[in-house]
């Protein structure tokens, strides 16, 4: 990537020296894709601990030592350290000792602990010199990161591909790797939608490669510190936090909004692709991969089902209408923290929305700001895309429920 600097970044936990969870050894063979890399790593028969740092050059024998895993390595500290991470999994449950010789390698407790500080510090020292993606050549820079040995951070995996935390620019960034297909491919090209847009409420979008032949395609883009909105509701952390829910409610149909205005849809609009950050108060919209542009022909259906409006369920070109519609099953979604016709089969949930008008059903009001709330709700979920309010009707209502 041209005039891009990314460094993948080792991730070490005090706590746990010998575990090596955060870490993955890249495959042997480098196939021309760090998303191939990746894949291999996770799914190959190599256990996540076993490193192979011993040949790089940027690591002294001593740490080498420790972080090779306790079959391949002949250090006592290195043997026990990873029998404690297994045995007793917390620093709270290990066993008392009066500090004289013992398996661990070393004579008193002082002696332990300078060693560990040593390391990490040995350890902070290469993460600062990591690899450097700084080259238009991505298969180049795959050859260099397998030799270099470099652990990276995953942050999450699935169908789409593989998000990794990394450098950019001297800024911490998730990088999604997208593998190299048809379907891919118009992923990562809808995912262009959004570069130019810049909103709090909306994950920024850095910079997007395609990809090439056999070498995966990549977007880089803001780092968000949270978890999904769908993970809050599953845990039911919003459930007596009602003020979080409107808010939630207002942020995205600012979000929305803004799409809307830079003729963009979003057109997968749910909990799963909004990211809530560490503390709670601000929400961000993600994954712009079902996304177009608005007036665009469409000759295929993307989106979640249990979303997505009736019309586009038809194959009917989308509009604005329906990210209100996927909106008003979010916010129903906020408001009962359970999903849409849960239990049901996709091809049930299909007929019965567009031949029924089935809804999922309203929980009671406790409250006028309720009632109001969910007829804000039945409106966005109207059948006909004509009868549902535009997305700056529904943030003006829901700013006046939110100050009433």
């Amino acid at each position: 990537m041209a005039s891009a600097s990314i460094s993948m970044r080792k991730v070490v936990s005090p706590r746990n020296i010998a575990s090596a969870s955060a870490f993955v050894s890249p495959s042997p063979t480098v196939n021309n894709s760090l998303g191939v890399v990746l894949r291999r790593a996770q799914g190959g028969s190599r256990s996540p601990q076993s490193l192979s740092l011993k040949s790089s050059p940027s690591l002294s024998p001593y740490v080498a030592r420790v972080l090779t895993p306790s079959s391949q390595a002949k250090s006592p500290l290195a043997e026990s350290t990873s029998n404690i991470t297994k045995k007793f999994k917390s620093v709270r449950k290990l066993p008392w000792s009066d500090g004289g010789e013992a398996s661990l390698g070393v004579h008193t407790f002082a002696q332990s602990v300078g060693r560990h500080v040593d390391v990490l510090e040995s350890i902070d020292e290469c993460r600062r010199t990591c690899l450097s993606f700084d080259t238009p050549d991505r298969t180049d820079s795959l050859i260099r990161y397998k030799q270099k040995n470099c652990g990276i951070f995953l942050l999450g995996k699935g169908s789409f591909g593989t998000v990794v935390e990394a450098l950019y620019k001297g800024k911490t960034v998730a990088v999604k790797i997208v593998e190299p297909n048809t379907g891919s491919m118009r992923q990562i090209r809808n995912e262009m939608n959004c570069l130019n847009l810049h909103h709090p409420n909306i994950v920024s979008m850095l910079k997007v490669v395609l990809p090439d032949n056999d070498i995966a395609g990549v977007v880089i883009m803001e780092r968000v510190c949270g978890c999904t909105l769908q993970k809050l509701l599953d845990h039911d952390f919003l459930k007596d936090q009602l003020s979080k829910r409107r808010s939630y409610s207002v942020q995205l149909s600012s979000a929305l909004k803004y799409c809307h205005e830079h003729g963009v849809l979003h057109l997968d609009i749910k909990p799963q692709n909004v990211i809530v950050e560490n503390f709670m108060d601000n929400c961000k919209l993600c994954d712009f991969g079902c996304s177009s542009l608005i007036g665009a022909e469409r000759q295929y259906l993307q989106g979640t089902v249990g979303y997505a409006a009736p019309e586009v369920l038809q194959g009917i070109k989308p509009t604005a209408a329906a990210d209100v519609y996927s909106l008003g099953i979010t916010m129903w979604q906020l408001i009962s923290g359970t999903s849409p016709y849960k239990g049901h089969r996709e091809h049930t949930v299909i007929y019965k929305v567009v031949t029924d008008e089935y809804r999922p059903e309203l929980p009671p009001a406790s409250c006028p700001e309720d009632e109001r709330f969910l007829s804000l709700i039945q409106r966005c979920w109207s059948q006909q895309p004509q009868c549902r309010p535009t997305v700056q009707q529904v943030l003006e209502e829901l700013e006046q429920i939110q100050c009433s």
